[in-house]
């Protein structure tokens, strides 16, 4: 349906990028957690936990983390090189749908929900969800491609969780 629409859709191109900011500074905040800074630092710190102390948990959790975050980058990557959804504020980018920052953020917050329970999960999605936010307020996607980012990131993490669980190889 994005890709149908994409040529309907009117474009509000700011006179300068200040205007494109309601969150103030807090947006760049945002963008910059974004681009996968979260799964990335929670890989390598599961990874020295798993080698460097021999720990088995800490290598499951690494393996999800970087097989949940690979897969998401890899299917938001070919969805925005297929659609070329132009931005809302920014109409000479084709790199709208779907959101790669709310897939990524979703992708992690799924994962900790997953392997450290709703406590540090209720956490990691309300950064996610500030994450989509900022970039919808942003003016950088609209609202459907931060949900699809979101549904992306998020089916991956769960799928990779339960095959891990119930022991299959994938």
């Amino acid at each position: 349906l994005a890709y149908v629409a994409r040529k309907d859709r009117s474009y509000r191109k700011r006179e300068n990028f200040d205007d494109a900011q309601p969150l103030g500074g807090f947006g760049v905040v945002g963008d910059v957690i974004g681009y996968g800074l979260l799964n990335i630092s929670y890989s390598a710190y599961m990874a020295w936990r798993g080698w460097g102390h021999n720990d088995l948990k800490a290598k499951q959790n690494f393996e999800l983390m970087t097989r949940a975050s690979t897969y998401t980058l890899a299917t938001t990557t070919l969805l925005k090189t297929a659609i070329k959804e132009k931005r809302p504020g920014f109409p000479d980018d084709e790199a709208s749908f779907p959101s790669g920052h709310a897939a990524a953020s979703f992708a992690f917050a799924s994962v900790i929900t997953a392997r450290h329970g709703w406590g540090w999960g209720g956490a990691a999605h309300a950064l996610a969800g500030f994450i989509a936010i900022s970039r919808v307020n942003d003016d950088f996607h609209y609202l459907h491609d931060v949900l699809a980012g979101a549904t992306i990131g998020a089916a991956y993490a769960w799928g990779v969780h339960q095959n891990l669980i119930n022991g299959a190889d994938y």
